[in-house]
């Protein structure tokens, strides 16, 4: 040991472990991939920074390529983007799972199918994530006044083997049915209560499945199913077997906003099939830092409008689609909103970035300090922590002001306490949102 270190001792604690930061400007391309292309494409998600290294692994003509195109082609694009593999065996869903599984930095997902059913099976998997998913659709229902919704929900039984005197039974709404089995086929569903039933339920039966299902003009939920044998005790139908209800009849759109999928921007268009105008969208959006911009009244370049009438553009907004229109002379996208609440984009961005900006640097003090004390002075440390990230909030545009609330150790059940969890920081934040219409009124006079 030098001499000097005996004399003066110094130890310094590095305080600088890096955690992973949530990114909110990485957009990720899903897309189909054939037996050929599976084989040259061999990672699950790819991370790229142009359109040359695209074309360095698809063709020209391929919808990673075009969709890639159209995400880099505004005067503001993303410096990185990712493209996930979809093979010919897989569901959408089941791709996107997947790509999440092997690498989960992205925040906004476009898909190459624009397809009903993929749209909706890719809605429902990314309301499960802290993500966005961004489509869009030329189906020319979503134009029409005439779409009458239908809600059909099953009951897979499993009695395929039925005796004399067997019951089956299932509760919705309240009000029950029932059907028996005389020893050759079930008798016709009836309705348990008095009178006819309060709600228009039509049941079908298929003896050779086990499988009930309901169908209504109204929305319902199936609370229940009972097996009933002649000599045995009822059994209940697992909830598994038991479907969510399902809305048919509508447009992909009103589909989305019954489910409440508020994770799921669509756009109409004419051309979406030939335009991918959600993935220019994206491309001139994205890379804006959350709350610093709104989606509504932006240009997408190689993007061609949709001309609609005020009665077609009433129908999108209550069902809430986006649009691109021509409005005195500029091509502009309306509404910037989520189709499940009608929520404004932005607002679901800054949103997430609060969410994820708390966790990340309170995780942060913690893993750099020894302990953060279960003090007054612990708490206070935590509450920086808050106002940091919600003063950096403000100053990006995302909330006008806030007031912290925080709480006294000494109003800490001793419960908690004894656990360690400290409860009851809270904040409110106005959003500091944006203008979408002005209404002027004036007066004139001589």
């Amino acid at each position: 040991m030098a001499q000097i270190d005996s004399i003066v001792q110094v130890n310094i604690s590095r305080q600088t472990a890096q955690i992973d930061i949530t990114s909110f400007d990485i957009p990720l391309i899903l897309v189909e991939m054939d037996a050929n292309m599976e084989a040259e494409f061999t990672d699950r998600v790819r991370t790229y920074g142009s359109l040359a290294e695209v074309a360095g692994d698809f063709p020209l003509d391929h919808n990673a390529y075009k969709i890639a195109e159209k995400l880099l082609g505004g005067d503001l694009s993303p410096s990185q983007f990712k493209i996930g593999k979809k093979t010919e065996g897989e569901t959408y869903p089941e791709a996107l799972f997947a790509v999440e599984e092997a690498d989960n930095t992205w925040y906004a997902l476009i898909a190459d199918s624009h397809e009903r059913e993929d749209i909706l099976g890719l809605a429902s998997a990314v309301q499960g994530m802290r993500k966005v998913y961004f489509t869009s659709t030329d189906d020319a229902d979503a134009l029409s006044q005439l779409l009458n919704p239908t809600y059909v929900a099953t009951v897979e039984y499993g009695v395929t083997t039925p005796e004399a005197g067997d019951k089956l039974r299932v509760r919705v709404a309240g009000v029950s049915f029932e059907s028996e089995y005389d020893g050759s086929e079930w008798e016709e569903w009836t309705y348990l209560g008095d009178g006819e039933s309060p709600i228009p339920i039509t049941p079908s039966f298929d003896d050779t499945t086990g499988i009930l299902t309901l169908e209504s003009s109204e929305n319902f939920v199936i609370s229940k199913a009972t097996i009933l044998p002649a000599d045995g005790d009822p059994e209940d139908v697992d909830d598994a077997n038991i479907s969510d209800t399902d809305v048919q009849g509508l447009d992909v759109g009103q589909t989305l906003k019954a489910k409440g999928f508020f994770r799921t921007i669509i756009l109409f268009s004419r051309t979406a099939n030939v335009d991918w105008p959600e993935a220019a969208w994206v491309g001139g959006q994205l890379p804006e830092v959350p709350g610093s911009v709104a989606w509504e009244y932006k240009r997408l370049a190689g993007v061609e409008v949709s001309k609609l009438t005020g009665t077609e553009i009433n129908l999108l907004e209550n069902r809430n689609y986006n649009y691109y229109i021509p409005i005195k002379g500029v091509n502009v996208t309306r509404r910037g909103k989520t189709v499940g609440e009608g929520e404004w984009i932005d607002t679901i961005q800054v949103v997430d970035w609060l969410h994820a900006r708390l966790q990340e640097q309170i995780f942060y003090r913690q893993v750099n300090m020894k302990k953060i004390p279960y003090t007054n002075e612990g708490f206070t440390i935590i509450e920086n922590e808050i106002r940091s990230v919600l003063s950096q909030a403000q100053a990006n545009g995302a909330i006008d002001d806030y007031t912290v609330i925080v709480p006294r150790v000494s109003e800490i059940p001793e419960m908690e306490r004894a656990r360690r969890n400290a409860e009851g920081f809270k904040f409110v934040a106005r959003l500091q949102g944006a203008i979408s219409t002005v209404r002027i009124e004036g007066v004139v006079h001589p």
